[in-house]
């Protein structure tokens, strides 16, 4: 980083990038590239070149667009990014690689370490590992470029560089910007050659979170919509004549914020049977989730599937296991309680859970398949449908900080809205989940509009050095403001509140003083 004088064009902050003169061939490429794609608000800008000596030393210099907001990869933290901060952020990439595959040329070196973030803007950088694609499209090179983690099957098997290769490197970026988690597990000890192998030649794909790795790390707060998507999934399934038979978390596959059914290779068709049950020699599925009519009987129905659900559910819900065993039971105490005894997963008493989900477990768990609830049943349970609703905030990202009373004010079905707080303003766009919490009294409510009011007033805020005034953000609080001066509309808008579905944008926050309310 460097500062610069006000009176040469350049920006008061720059970055410079430095190579021994006798190295810079690749930097000088870099340069010449950046200068091509100018034009482009997604990839990082250049400035302009520079040779200086430094300790008897020549250095070529480029200097860069300064990103105060540092490395894309130095804010995924375990667990992620928000969704809406991935998708703007993929966005961008994919803006800057329309860009570079146009020009003919491939980055080949995608991954969150060179995406550099200029205030709230993504960029892509670091274009010195780009190659040139030939007449036929495509290209292939001496030496290997770019990060095996990212790097796709072709560039590692065939050293072959494709704009399609680049788009494999995104989706593993992706994948690595939604978990927290590199696109790849290996061992700490695997051989490099192991590695090389099972990416570029296995046929094997990068792995995203299944619904039981999330519970393990911290529960699953969503349960509800992830239910829905099950039982969309087992209406298909049954109405085709199957039982899923592993209907367990294990299979529940998240892509982005949608839960989907896998694993159907222990499906069976009941349909080959008069009574519309199907019987197998072998046992399916997973002990602890499965109905006590599979394990008494080997017997598997749709009602079987929704036993499994239920007990899916409940683990969602609780974090826990259906069941509790202690290490030392042995096997046959384990059927004989499931598959024999008159017990059922316990369904918690205390208020860690709706009276909706705690009926919805009561419709699924029963031991009688044939008084338990019925797929298309649970479809219209009040459970399931609470999915179409935006939900009471519960488990935050670390970084959006939340306090009690929480309330949301959207500009109807348009983007810009005004989070506000018990004792802080945010300017927001877009957030996923919104609602007022169930504890909040009118009182505490009627305090956070009137605050707003009084703090989110342009003329106001137009004062105010925070960074979340300047530029687009003003005009978003300015609209907000527009909204809620307006008793009507601020009525309508209360009234549609639970409707909307908002993403989130991150902004400064504002600390409001009592005084004002």
């Amino acid at each position: 980083m460097a500062k610069t004088m006000q009176d040469n064009n350049l920006p008061p902050l720059i970055a410079v990038k430095s190579a021994k003169f006798s190295e810079s061939e690749s930097l000088k490429k870099e340069k010449e590239l950046l200068d091509k794609f100018q034009s482009c608000p997604s990839i990082l800008r250049c400035f302009g070149d520079e040779i200086t000596t430094e300790k008897g030393e020549k250095l070529y210099n480029i200097l860069l667009e300064y990103a105060s907001g540092g490395c894309l990869v130095d804010h995924i933290i375990i667990k992620g990014l928000p969704e809406i901060t991935v998708s703007r952020c993929t966005k961008s990439i994919l803006t800057a690689l329309i860009h570079i595959h146009k020009a003919g040329y491939v980055h080949c070196d995608v991954k969150p370490h060179n995406v550099l973030l200029v205030g709230q803007d993504a960029k892509l950088a670091d274009l010195g590992s780009c190659c040139k694609t030939s007449f036929d499209g495509n290209s292939s090179c001496d030496d290997f470029r770019g990060t095996v983690m990212y790097a796709a099957p072709e560039s590692i098997a065939q050293q072959k560089y494709l704009p399609e290769s680049d788009v494999w490197a995104l989706g593993c970026s992706v994948l690595h910007m939604l978990t927290g988690k590199s696109p790849w597990a290996f061992d700490s000890k695997a051989q490099p050659k192991a590695v090389l192998f099972k990416i570029g030649c296995s046929g094997m794909l990068p792995q995203a979170d299944t619904a039981q790795e999330i519970i393990s790390k911290n529960g699953f707060s969503n349960g509800s919509r992830c239910a829905k998507s099950i039982l969309t999934a087992l209406l298909h399934i049954h109405k085709a004549g199957y039982v899923h038979c592993d209907v367990k978390p294990h299979n529940v596959l998240l892509v982005g914020q949608d839960a989907k059914l896998a694993d159907l290779g222990s499906c069976c068709c009941k349909t080959s049977f008069v009574d519309g049950n199907s019987r197998c020699d072998d046992f399916r599925g997973t002990v602890m989730y499965a109905a006590p009519e599979s394990i008494a009987q080997q017997k598997y129905l749709p009602e079987s599937d929704v036993w499994a659900l239920g007990c899916s559910v409940l683990h969602m819900l609780t974090g826990k296991s259906p069941w509790a065993f202690d290490s030392k039971a042995q096997p046959k105490d384990v059927l004989f309680k499931i598959g024999c005894s008159d017990q059922i997963p316990q369904i918690p008493t205390n208020n860690k859970i709706s009276k909706e989900a705690k009926d919805f477990l009561a419709k699924c768990l029963v031991k009688d398949p044939t008084a338990r609830w019925k797929v298309d049943m649970l479809l219209g349970h009040p459970f399931v449908n609470k999915a179409d609703r935006p939900t009471v905030a519960g488990k935050y990202h670390h970084h959006h900080r939340l306090s009690h009373g929480i309330h949301s004010l959207s500009v109807y079905n348009e983007t810009p809205i005004v989070m506000i707080l018990s004792n802080t303003l945010v300017c927001k766009t877009h957030y996923e989940i919104i609602g007022v919490e169930e504890d909040a009294n009118q009182e505490e409510i009627r305090k956070i509009y009137r605050t707003a009011l009084l703090n989110s007033h342009p003329d106001k805020l137009q004062k105010s050095s925070e960074p979340h005034v300047r530029n687009n953000h003003f005009l978003e609080v300015q609209k907000a403001w527009e909204v809620l001066s307006n008793p009507e509309s601020r009525a309508l808008y209360d009234n549609e509140l639970r409707k909307s579905r908002l993403d989130v944008m991150n902004a400064d926050d504002v600390s409001l003083n009592d005084n004002d309310c």
